[in-house]
């Protein structure tokens, strides 16, 4: 394809779980330059979190998502599908350089079902990162700038780790049929003709 794409600053946008995202490279949404027809097996992201930032808990039930450093540093807590282990915290920062030819980079990856949260709380520079999604990530917008989503591969729920281990890791977001696989596929459809009748 002849184009370049550039995620550029102005691209940014505030998502449910508090953080920053510009979705520059991502197929099956309203805001990247990329064709519909492109495979749908891969979409890319960068965000931005400030210092201080901490995201609320989510879960995609649909996406593997690897979360990529390029600058900065966060603790990335999960808690992974199927087992009844506590959270865990990984940190996530670009590592030092061995001076070989070369750089270095470190990333995170959360299946399908893993709860996980981004934390810059101890970060005094805010942080880089690339989210990459596959199958392509889904977000669908409200009607307005304000409105919550109409449909959002992450489900958001809340900030309290010991709430969710209470209900069993079963939280009753995760039941709701406005985030089921029917209503991702629903959304889908929709963006698509967005994007036909615009011409993308």
């Amino acid at each position: 394809m002849n184009r370049l794409f550039e995620c550029l600053d102005a691209g940014y946008f505030r998502v449910p779980d508090g953080t920053l995202v510009n979705p520059y490279l991502s197929p099956k949404g309203d805001r990247s330059g990329l064709p519909w027809e492109v495979p749908s097996g891969l979409s890319v992201a960068a965000g931005y979190l400030e210092p201080g930032i901490v995201s609320e808990i989510h879960v995609h039930p649909f996406i593997t998502q690897v979360t990529v450093i390029l600058s900065g540093a966060l603790d990335i807590h999960m808690k992974d599908p199927g087992n009844s282990d506590a959270r865990y915290t990984l940190q996530l920062a670009v590592p030092a350089s061995t001076g070989k030819a070369g750089f270095t980079s470190a990333a995170t990856l959360a299946t399908p079902g893993t709860f996980f949260q981004l934390d810059n709380s101890r970060g005094k520079a805010p942080a880089h990162v690339f989210y990459l999604c596959s199958p392509a990530y889904i977000f669908e917008p409200g009607a307005t700038a304000d409105a919550p989503p109409v449909y959002d591969d992450a489900v958001t729920v809340g900030a309290d780790w010991k709430r969710l281990a209470a209900l069993g890791w079963n939280p009753p977001e995760l039941a709701d049929p406005a985030r089921s696989f029917s209503a991702r596929e629903r959304a889908k459809q929709r963006l698509r003709s967005l994007r036909a009748g615009a011409g993308g």
